[in-house]
């Protein structure tokens, strides 16, 4: 696949993996916040929460009340393929300066 190659790639891929989720979890108006913010704000808190959920850290930000089932599915999926994609740039990295 190449990714052992140059670490750019799989960098590009995994923060692309963050972003892509992004807007899913902003429509689904994810996180739940108290008040009704703009459709900005409710993007930025969702990318957060798609860093969130794509870390090992399991610390709750946001409330976790009220998530629909669609967007309890994209938290899980995020949370496998993140990690995994993480995996591929620290052996792409390794792979680079083991030379």
């Amino acid at each position: 696949s190449g990714y052992g190659e140059d670490y750019s790639v799989a960098a590009a891929v995994l923060f692309g993996l963050i972003v892509i989720f992004t807007p899913f979890y902003a429509l689904l108006g994810v996180p739940v916040l108290k008040n009704h913010p703009s459709f900005t704000e409710q993007f930025w808190n969702s990318l957060l929460y798609s860093f969130q959920a794509g870390t090992f850290s399991r610390l709750e930000f946001y409330e976790v009340k009220n998530i629909s089932l669609c967007a309890k599915f994209l938290h899980l999926l995020e949370s496998i393929l993140v990690p995994a994609q993480f995996a591929f740039f620290v052996i792409a990295l390794r792979n680079r300066f083991r030379r």
